[in-house]
Order: structure tokens, then sequence, then C-alpha cells
């Protein structure tokens, strides 16, 4: 100054800094289950000046704060959350999203908001059941298809499912958005074509976005696609269940393609009116006999007379229902039922003309086929044979006798003849009409 004071002021550097900081807070997975893996906060700082600060809030879908991270320091890389709010409880299921606001070195402030994320610690769920695990795709029209019966199923983005062989490979699979629905595997694989016979098991999977996964599985599933095929065969066409020792009893020979897998199994005796007069079934064994002989008797031990077949049903497990039925036959213990008619009241060979004929009627009504018959007229006085007449199975029904016997005799004036009619049937029973024929007076000229 003008005293001739000096003093002097050293310079003092600064930083001018009006930079802003601008804040991005990625977050990843956008779903998680804590119990699993924690989520991870990644701030993104564009800035001149250095974080000298931050606070990260952690809200649920009501801005209510959970947790919260603070510290008098840069900001880290990333942050990492493992689902507990401040108080160390657990955070409940739910939508929640981190807010991020800063403080720079300029004193310059920044926030930034993440996308919303959701805590899940729900697995996803799934019942699945079948009324049956066996099944033949045969195209019967019985258990053709595996119902899948879905009882509860929770909703997820998405649901697959297998169908695995023995060997573990996937003959068939299936995709569903949502819930799973019910239903049906008709045995086939994904290109169509009918899958091979054996055990199958169907799987069902999902993950949601929190990587909770679930797993459940229906085992035990056959597929049994083997032909069932049944033969039953009458050993006789009639028989006569009488005790003459013969054709006394029916004889049916059974024969199965498939004799395992057997629900259950019945052979009826059943009637040309549909009515069943004796059965057998799996109540009085489990197999199926390969013959059953039938004496004639129903249930009540009565002979049953008439036009039969034997008939065989057999359930298998898998579905198939086999229905067979043999040829009709004949039951009966009657013999053949005869009627011998001649005419006139009394005839007289006397070549007058008048009566000189007598008309024989024969008639046999018999439920088999006749074996063999005959008409014999015998000589009154010693009861040998006069004349006859016989055939096989066909009878003459309309006979005319001129009253000479065999030997060209002629029968004697006044005297009664008798006959015998003799009919025996395939079966063995035979029938016989006795009668007489009357001569009138012979008067020769």
């Amino acid at each position: 100054d003008l005293a001739g004071n000096v003093s002097s002021i050293a310079p003092v550097s600064f930083v001018l800094d009006t930079s802003k900081t601008e804040l991005i807070l990625t977050v990843s997975p956008q779903a998680f289950n804590p119990a699993v893996k924690n989520i991870r906060f990644v701030p993104v700082v564009k800035t001149g000046s250095q974080i000298n600060s931050y606070v990260l809030k952690i809200k649920d879908s009501a801005e209510n704060v959970v947790k919260t991270f603070a510290q008098d320091k840069a900001l880290p890389a990333f942050i990492n959350w493992n689902g507990l709010a401040d108080d160390g409880s657990r955070c409940k299921d739910g939508s929640y999203y981190a807010s991020l606001s800063t403080v720079s070195a300029n004193g310059s402030e920044a926030d930034t908001n993440s996308q919303s994320f959701v805590i899940d610690t729900s697995v996803p769920s799934i019942s699945v059941t079948s009324p049956y695990s066996l099944f033949s795709p045969d195209s019967d029209g019985n258990r053709d298809v595996l119902p899948v019966e879905v009882k509860e199923c929770s909703s997820e983005e998405k649901w697959a499912c297998s169908i695995i062989n023995e060997k573990g490979d996937a003959v068939k699979t299936y995709v569903w958005k949502g819930t799973v629905p019910s239903f049906e595997w008709d045995g086939t694989d994904d290109s169509g074509n009918k899958v091979a016979d054996g055990s199958y098991r169907i799987v069902f999977t999902s993950e949601d976005a929190a990587q909770n996964s679930t797993k459940a599985e229906l085992s035990g599933i056959k597929v049994d696609n083997r032909e069932t095929k049944a033969y039953v065969t009458a050993e006789l066409d009639a028989f006569a269940p009488n005790g003459d020792g013969f054709a006394d009893v029916q004889k049916f020979s059974i024969r199965l393609s498939l004799k395992d897998g057997i629900k259950d199994w019945s052979f009826a005796i059943t009637s040309a009116e549909g009515n069943v007069v004796r059965k057998w079934s799996s109540a009085d064994s489990v197999n199926v006999p390969s013959e059953i002989n039938w004496d004639g008797k129903d249930e009540q031990g009565n002979i049953a007379e008439g036009v039969f077949t034997g008939n065989l049903l057999i359930n298998y497990e898998k579905g198939n229902v086999v229905s067979q039925v043999s040829s009709a036959f004949i039951c009966t213990v009657t013999p053949p039922s005869l009627t011998v008619k001649t005419a006139p009241k009394y005839f007289s060979p006397d070549n007058d003309g008048e009566d000189d004929d007598l008309y024989i009627l024969l008639r046999g009504e018999s439920a088999v086929p006749l074996k063999n018959w005959s008409f014999c007229i015998n000589d009154p006085e010693n009861g040998r044979k006069f004349w006859s007449v016989g055939g096989k199975s066909t009878i003459t029904e309309k006979l005319v006798w001129d009253g000479r016997g065999n030997n060209g005799e002629l029968v004697q004036s006044a005297m009664d003849y008798p006959y015998v009619f003799t009919v025996t049937d395939t079966l063995g029973m035979t029938s016989v009409a006795e009668g007489k024929i009357s001569v009138d007076v012979l008067v020769i000229r």
C-alpha cells in the first residue's frame, strides 16, 4: 500500500461441476423364489461426478417399504436381495419393485424405479387319475382309450406331458398353457401309429418364471392289443340223457386264443326261446375250462328238452368282450310219437270189389331224425310174422295191403290180425304202437 506494506494471497483451486446424474435400475429375474435363489438389482449410472451415497428401497404393491439398503459410499456393481424384510421375516408372495436414490459429490440427486418383479413360492400343482390302467386300443368299443382325469391343476405358463415306454422313450407328448384339461390317450404315438404292447407311464411337468417346478406321474399304464378269440364246439347234434349209455351227455370243447387276463366268464345253456337252463361261471372256476359236460338237467335237476345252444361270454381285464355260441343241438328223452290208422274197419279181401284193400296210415313224430321203422302184421294163431314192411329214416305214411302174407297166403276169414308198428330214432329211443286188423267174413266165389 502507500505505506509500503506488502501482502500476498496464494491461489485456491476448485472444480466447477454442474453435471446431472442419470440412473437406470435393472432387475433379474422377473420372478423368484427366495428359497431357491436371490434376486439381483444392477444400477447403471451416467454421471460426471462420483456417487457419495445411495438408498435402495424395496416396496410392495401397496407402496410399503419392506427392505432398505443405504450406504454413504459409491454404488456397488449389483445388490442381491434374499427376500427377507428389514425385520428378518420372509416377504409374502406378490408384486414388488425397487426405488433407487443417489447423492453425487456435486450435490446432485437422482432417483429411479425398477420394473416390477414377483415373489412366488407356490409350486405348480396337478392331481391326475385314471379309472383303469390296462386297456386295449383295438377299436372293439371296449376300453379303446385311457381316460386321464385331471382333478386339480394350477394355471401355469406351460404344462408339458410325456407318455414314456419301458425303454424311457417318450412316444407321445402334449403341451398346454394355463391348466391341463382331462383327456384320453388312444394308444398312438406322435405319428399316429399304434404303440407296442407293454408298460407306460404318463409324466406331467411344469416350471414357472420363479423356477418353481413340479413333476407328477401316472404309472403302471399297460397297453395290450393281443387278439382275443374263442371257439365253442358241441360234440353231438342231439343227445338223450336217459341213462341208456348212448349219447347221454353233451360235451362242449372250448378253445381260447388268450387265456390270461380274464376278469370273469360264464357259459350258459340257452333254449331257443332265450331262457337259460344251466350256467357255469368264474364263481365255479377261475380259469375257463377246456371242456364242459352237460347232463341235460336244468338248475333244479330236471331234464330240459328242446333245442339249445352253448353260450360263452368272457370279459377281459383289458376291456375285450368275447361272445361265442355253439351250433344248435337237441336234448330230448321223449321217444318217437306213433299213430296208426286203418280203413275200412272190417276188410274182406275176397275179390268182390268191396273192401278188398286195407289202407294203413302211419305217422311217427320225433325231435330227432329216425334210424329205422317197421310195420308188421302177425299170424293170429302162431304169432309169427305174416306180412311186414319197413325202412330207414323216412316212414312210408300210406300203405295198401291186399290181405296176403309175404308168402302169398291169404288171410283167414273172420279173424283179428295183430300189428306192431316200431320206430327207432338216431338216439336209440324206440316206440311201439300195437293194434288189430279185423278181417270180415270172406266169401270166395
